[in-house]
């Protein structure tokens, strides 16, 4: 019986104790999007580099008479250029990223210390973030 009392005490004791969210930012949408997006823009500088590769290699084979030569480096130029914003897009994502980061913790924290942990994210904020993200076209993927 002692036991069984000692086992819901401890019980009350560990539920009745709040502690503040360690990472509040795994449940804000615009940071998860931001995640998302360098992923893709990850994924759109590794396929940028093994074209920048692969036409590199192309010019070097061809011949410096060849017709089509001059053609292939201008897709070569076309593809360092895509790179070139792909490595920009990476660089602004993962700013963005440790700023949303920062911002969502500093928070979150004034939200839980007023008792309002619930009611740190604010609606009007995330549609207005993906609004922002569908018009920018820096942001956007190639296709």
């Amino acid at each position: 019986m002692r036991v069984f009392i000692k086992i819901i005490i401890l019980s009350i004791f560990f539920c009745a104790c709040r502690s503040p969210d360690a990472s509040p930012e795994l449940s804000d949408p615009i940071y998860l999007g931001l995640q998302e997006k360098l992923v893709g823009f990850e994924k759109d500088l590794k396929f940028a580099e093994g074209e920048k590769e692969r036409m590199l290699k192309h010019i070097e084979e061809t011949h410096v008479h060849d017709i089509t030569l001059k053609m292939k480096r201008k897709t070569y130029y076309i593809n360092e250029k895509d790179y070139d914003k792909a490595v920009q897009q990476i660089n602004f994502t993962k700013i963005a990223i440790e700023n949303r980061k920062r911002e969502v913790r500093l928070r979150y924290l004034e939200a839980y210390k007023l008792g309002k942990e619930d009611e740190w994210l604010r609606k009007n904020e995330v549609t207005a973030f993906e609004s922002r993200m569908d018009n920018n076209s820096f942001l956007e993927r190639q296709k």
